[in-house]
């Protein structure tokens, strides 16, 4: 729902505001701390991005498009999100143990956009994923454009019957406003301050999260399962380790 997308935002936006606060100012000895912002994060074993993209070519959905995708989409993979954060630790801990700061490269009490410096569309994205786990549909051939209008209509429906029934909406009015929004940032400051630079591209990332995508998938009784047969293959005994 979007008071619930409203208050995930300001709660970052507190936090952030609490981190930044904290840091001590240059020339005085003290903690030292930076915020990172880092897009929609992706990657191996991926519990969020990843996972509804691949939810949506597990219902049959991956032939329909919503709007004109042309709106940019930022995106972050998980190994160039941690690289930043390890580039921001050194340089923290340089600063704290009495480093100076080049003017106009601080990093202490800074804020700092950290993607894979490669906007596209979203469904771009998406599809790039839907690729990777098999998708034969071929665009634009095969894909049916549905006007925004008509999806928020359907989306308003669909909150409305589940609301009404207790469950979950399979698509609602705030994530088509995520996926047709503007929604991409300028890295610079990170790539000039703290020496980011994306080793990942963003195209590897994704291939990366969805190859490990069945492992994540496994159900408890399927991996059961797998237990068992391993364990009769190798001889072992998992009697002994029952209550």
């Amino acid at each position: 729902m979007d008071w619930q997308d409203a208050a995930d935002k300001l709660s970052q936006a507190e936090a952030e505001r609490l981190v930044l606060a904290a840091n001590t100012p240059a020339g005085k000895p003290g903690l030292k701390t930076c915020s990172l912002r880092p897009a929609a994060i992706y990657g191996e074993r991926d519990n969020d991005v990843l996972p509804g993209i691949l939810r949506v070519l597990d219902d049959g959905r991956s032939r329909f498009q919503v709007g004109p995708n042309t709106a940019l989409f930022a995106t972050t993979y998980a190994g160039n999100a941690a690289d930043a954060h390890l580039l921001a630790a050194e340089r923290l801990l340089a600063v704290g143990a009495g480093a100076a700061e080049e003017p106009g490269k601080e990093v202490a009490g800074e804020a700092f956009f950290v993607t894979n410096g490669a906007d596209m569309p979203f469904f771009t994205f998406c599809r790039a994923a839907w690729r990777e786990a098999g998708d034969k549909t071929r665009f634009p051939e095969d894909v049916t454009v549905v006007p925004l209008w008509i999806a928020v209509v359907m989306a308003w429906i669909s909150e409305t019957v589940a609301w009404l029934r207790g469950a979950k909406p399979r698509i609602t009015v705030a994530s088509l406003r995520f996926t047709t929004m503007q929604r991409y940032y300028n890295i610079d400051k990170a790539r000039k301050r703290l020496g980011y630079e994306p080793a990942v591209e963003w195209d590897e990332g994704v291939r990366r999260g969805v190859r490990v995508r069945v492992p994540t998938y496994l159900t408890r009784w399927s991996a059961l399962v797998c237990l068992v047969l391993a364990c009769r293959v190798s001889g072992a005994d998992l009697t002994g380790s029952l209550p």
